[in-house]
């Protein structure tokens, strides 16, 4: 039933051929042999499938007189096109399905009465060579190349079969000994990226953290599940979000601003809203919300305040590695601030909020010079003050971050955060992403396993 829901051109169904139709409900039957279904479906016997597979030098191919497998070839005489970490896997997983098929299939040969010497010989040559294919798919698999005695192995069937394998799954180039060595050229799956990039904080922060699972989520487009956490940080900013376009309509047009009770129902609407389908409510997260919106609401919102923007979508160019790339930001909400908020006794300024719903940590409630996410934010609001043409003006005031869990802020000068030291490091980044440096990072998540390259 899944199959059949899912197939988009063609649909291929197998099943047992009975010596007389089925007296219970038998789907197949229903779909190749009443009427009805005869119009649809094609029935094609078991023997002419093989025959066909064999003329095509594809597949398992027929069976000879001996038991031999006819026209056999695990992985077409055509170079399999590279589609991503899938593409790889699935070369691999075929590559020994088929070394394993052919290995049964020597052994059926093995199992009759009348078996001569020469006829057992033939046997344990074909187990030899299936055995042979599946260690060079380990070899493929791991290092992203045949080993060196698969030319000597099988009449050089074997050397035929791992050179195709390694053009599907593992090409590789360059020397895998040198640390040195990107993983896209020792093994052909992780290719580098293609400039100009449309880069953002969050790419920039994955890719330092994990390269490899960088690639996964950013290259392959493979997000994980999303967890409990992520779907209280969902609704606590969407909550939020919804709250201070409220205020700022409310102030700009002098009615009562909302309150405690209606950003607390904002965050239950966004919770629900966000609960993956068919899994159970968790009552501990939603309580999870609704504190960390009170906490929001007691401890660091400021009735006074005034809210300039509220998830800001900036876009500014960023030079590097020769090009002009493109870097989006999308702050969670920029207010005014009065002369002197940030110490500075300056004009009036800014102040940066991005609202964080995870464990307060040192880096988050004292941030410094170097912060990266800060200090993308601050060239983000310095290039919309220049408008776009010339050098961006320097901008007072502050960038802080609302840790929600505990209702503290951490804050820091706009003038205190190192724009060069920032720059570093997403030049850093930049350059390993075209240059397809993908290296398993410290602060791993896991969600690089899928490629199978440890």
């Amino acid at each position: 039933y899944v199959a059949c829901t899912r197939a988009e051109r063609r649909l291929v169904l197998l099943a047992k051929k009975n010596k007389a139709p089925s007296k219970s409900t038998h789907f197949f039957e229903e779909l190749a042999l009443k009427p009805v279904g005869q119009r649809l479906v094609t029935v094609r016997e078991a023997d002419e499938v093989l025959r066909q597979a064999s003329e095509a030098g594809v597949g398992l191919g027929g069976i000879g007189p001996g038991g031999e497998a006819v026209g056999y070839d695990a992985l077409h005489t055509e170079r399999l096109a590279f589609k991503g970490a899938e593409a790889r896997r699935e070369a691999l997983e075929r590559a020994r399905r088929e070394a394993r098929r052919m290995a049964a299939m020597a052994l059926d040969a093995a199992d009759r009465p009348d078996l001569s010497a020469d006829d057992l010989a033939g046997v344990m040559e074909r187990l030899k060579e299936a055995a042979a294919r599946v260690a060079v798919t380990a070899r493929v698999e791991r290092c992203g190349e045949a080993p060196a005695w698969a030319e000597e192995v099988g009449g050089g069937a074997v050397g035929e079969f791992a050179k195709r394998l390694v053009a599907a799954a593992g090409a590789r180039s360059g020397d895998a000994s040198k640390p040195d060595a990107s993983l896209a050229a020792r093994t052909g799956v992780l290719r580098p990226m293609e400039g100009p990039l449309t880069l953002s904080y969050t790419m920039v922060n994955d890719y330092i953290r994990c390269a490899r699972c960088f690639y996964v989520k950013h290259v392959l487009k493979l997000d994980p599940r999303p967890g409990a956490a992520e779907v209280v940080g969902t609704a606590v900013h969407a909550a939020l979000e919804t709250f201070y376009r409220r205020w700022c309509d409310a102030d700009a047009d002098g009615l009562a601003k909302p309150g405690l009770e209606e950003l607390a129902r904002l965050g239950r609407d966004a919770f629900f809203a966000g609960w993956p389908k068919g899994r159970t409510v968790d009552r501990g997260q939603l309580d999870q919300v609704a504190a960390q919106l009170r906490l929001a609401y007691e401890r660091l919102h400021e009735p006074d305040v005034h809210v300039l923007e509220v998830e800001w979508k900036l876009t500014f160019p960023y030079e590097c590695t020769g090009q002009r790339h493109e870097f989006k930001a999308k702050i969670d909400r920029l207010d005014q601030i009065a002369p002197g908020t940030d110490g500075s006794g300056g004009a009036m300024g800014v102040r940066i909020v991005d609202y964080k719903t995870g464990t307060p940590r040192k880096d988050l409630l004292e941030p410094g010079p170097k912060d990266l996410q800060l200090g993308i934010y601050a060239m983000a609001v310095r290039h919309s003050r220049s408008g776009g043409e010339g050098p961006a003006p320097s901008v007072g005031g502050l960038a802080e971050y609302w840790i929600l869990a505990t209702g503290q802020r951490g804050a820091i000068g706009l003038e205190k955060l190192d724009e060069e030291a920032v720059r570093g490091t997403i030049d850093q980044a930049v350059e390993g992403m075209l240059g397809g440096r993908y290296e398993k990072g410290k602060n791993c998540a896991r969600d690089c396993d899928i490629l199978g390259l440890d």
